[in-house]
């Protein structure tokens, strides 16, 4: 019997597909599902966490030169549902777990449909659940916040859910403070997800994903082919140029110089500081 476990877990729609179906684009459908599988199919990504023991003379002994943190090759899982797909890593409920590698990959995955101009919003959360692969039973608060918060968003983007309770430092690389693409209620909040969001833009940049492929806003603009969905389009590129601030925007958030170019060894004098 498969058990709870902690994951950290984000949910990806590929928007239009109903559309493009009605209009016999059977095979262009194909061909977004075939590339995201294979965007999916790494086996493992980094994931740092911190060492409980690093301090303690006394084990020195026994378990010699101690770092304060471990970095750890973490299995990276898939599932597949029509338009939808999901990915997640598991995580130990005890340590306090750096998720800056499962951030970079799904900022990799939106950064490669976005080349291909496959439209993809997702939500990241975190939280105990049942992920029974053999019997594709998938249950727990993240997965359920994940694909609420899917649809509470009015961009192509990443949002992360209320369940990310507090983000370390050297996290900040990955994500930004931002709320412009959340649909909010008649009270001008929304009860699903945080203030912050993936920062893919970074990699995007950082890694050129435009070369052979074009200007950013080029991309989106030919994807954005429905008045109606304008909006999407229109928020996915500012927010790419929302991005070009990000390391001003942490460093003034957290008074913290060069926080987004922060290395492992800063891991003990920045703890995590921030509230989500």
């Amino acid at each position: 019997m498969v058990g709870e476990k902690k994951i950290a877990l984000a949910f990806f729609d590929i928007l239009g597909t109903s559309k493009r179906l009605n209009e016999n684009e059977l095979q262009k459908v194909y061909e977004y599902y075939e590339c995201m599988v294979k965007l999916c199919s790494d086996d493992t990504v980094p994931i740092i966490i911190e060492n409980t023991l690093y301090g303690k003379s006394e084990l020195t002994e026994y378990i010699g030169e101690q770092r304060p943190f471990v970095l750890l090759q973490t299995e990276l899982k898939n599932a597949f549902f029509s338009d939808t797909f999901i990915v997640w890593v598991e995580m130990d409920g005890l340590f306090n777990e750096l998720l800056g590698g499962f951030f970079e990959k799904c900022s990799i995955i939106f950064c490669e449909a976005l080349k291909r101009k496959i439209p993809l919003r997702g939500t990241i959360s975190v939280g105990d659940s049942i992920m029974d692969e053999e019997k594709k039973i998938f249950l727990g608060k993240p997965l359920v916040e994940a694909a609420k918060g899917e649809t509470c968003q009015n961009w192509l983007g990443i949002g992360l859910g209320k369940s990310f309770r507090a983000i370390h430092t050297m996290d900040t690389r990955y994500i930004l403070p931002y709320t412009d693409h959340i649909k909010k209620d008649k009270e001008g909040s929304c009860e699903i997800l945080n203030n912050y969001a993936l920062d893919w833009p970074r990699w995007w940049r950082e890694n050129d994903c435009g070369e052979g492929y074009g200007d950013i806003n080029s991309i989106i603009a030919d994807m954005n082919t429905d008045v109606k969905f304008a909006k999407y389009y229109e928020e996915c590129s500012r927010f790419y140029e929302y991005s070009k601030d990000g390391d001003s925007i942490w460093e003034k958030k957290t008074g913290i110089h060069g926080v987004t170019k922060q290395i492992l060894s800063d891991l003990i004098e920045h703890p995590i500081v921030m509230d989500c």
